[in-house]
């Protein structure tokens, strides 16, 4: 844009592009629910009772993780490469 004048770091421009959704109050750590604190000791419970531990997902460990990987020759094996018509 010819002869624009860029205002930045002002007041002015500062309220110009405020983000409104920040001055929302929002607790980032809730309480956890009742139904969610009864599961959790129920869990504890049964994996005590049976002496082992359930498969528990975290963020970084993918959902099939603990999966054999299959590669696209071994879901193809048996499958005939041509197509005869």
């Amino acid at each position: 844009m010819y002869k624009h004048k860029i205002v930045m770091g002002t007041d002015a421009s500062k309220a110009q592009w405020h983000n409104p959704a920040l001055d929302a109050p929002y607790n980032f750590d809730p309480e956890l629910d009742h139904d969610i604190k009864v599961t959790h000791t129920n869990l504890a419970n049964a994996e005590e009772a049976l002496g082992t531990t359930m498969l528990q997902m975290t963020a970084e460990e993918p959902a099939f993780a603990h999966y054999p990987k299959a590669t696209l020759a071994s879901q193809m094996a048996g499958y005939p490469r041509t197509i005869n018509f």
